[in-house]
C-alpha cells in the first residue's frame, strides 16, 4: 500500500520536470545568469534520481547513463559541453523506466530496510528525498521561466482537481 502511495506522488514530479523542459525556450536553455544553466538544473535532478533510486546500493561506485559529452551534474561546476532537450528527455524516460522496475520490486518491508548497512537511510527516505529534490528544482526552473516571461509548468498533484 505504501509503495503505491509513494509512486503516485513521485510520478507527478517527473511530469512537472518534463513540463519545465517543454516550456523552456531554446534561448534560455543555455543561459546561466541565475547560477547554473537551465539544462544543468534538469541534468542534476535526473542524475541524482538515478543515483538515489536504484536496485543495488552495495556497489562501491555508482554508474549512471554515460553521455558522449563532457557534462557535470554538479551545480556550479561549469561543463565544456551541454545536453540538448532531446537528450535530457531521453535520459529522463530511461531513468523513469528504471524507477518503474524498482517500484515493481518494492514492498512495504523493503521500504523500511536500510539502503546500505550502517546507513541511516531507508528506501522510503531515498524516495521521499527525491520527491522533495525534484520539486525544489522544478520550482527553480519555473522561477527562471517566470523571470524571462515564459510560461511556467503547472502544478500536478495526486487526486487534485
Amino acid at each position: 500500500m505504501t509503495v503505491s502511495i509513494l509512486k503516485r506522488h513521485l510520478d507527478p514530479c517527473f511530469e512537472m520536470l518534463r513540463g519545465v523542459m517543454d516550456r523552456c525556450p531554446e534561448e534560455l536553455w543555455l543561459e546561466d545568469g541565475q547560477g547554473s544553466p537551465f539544462w544543468q538544473q534538469i541534468y542534476h535532478v535526473v542524475f541524482y534520481v538515478e543515483h538515489w533510486l536504484r536496485e543495488d546500493y552495495t556497489a562501491r561506485r555508482f554508474r549512471s547513463v554515460v553521455f558522449e559529452k563532457r557534462v557535470s551534474p554538479d551545480l556550479g561546476r561549469r561543463s565544456p559541453d551541454h545536453l540538448t532537450k532531446a537528450e535530457l528527455k531521453d535520459y529522463l524516460a530511461r531513468v523513469r523506466q528504471k524507477v518503474d522496475r524498482i517500484f515493481a520490486a518494492l514492498d512495504d518491508d523493503r521500504l523500511s530496510a536500510l539502503i546500505r548497512p550502517r546507513s541511516r537511510n531507508t528506501y522510503c527516505d531515498a524516495i521521499l528525498g527525491q520527491i522533495r529534490h525534484i520539486q525544489h528544482h522544478v520550482g527553480q526552473c519555473n522561477a527562471i521561466l517566470r523571470r524571462s516571461g515564459a510560461r511556467t509548468a503547472g502544478w500536478l498533484g495526486y487526486g487534485e482537481g
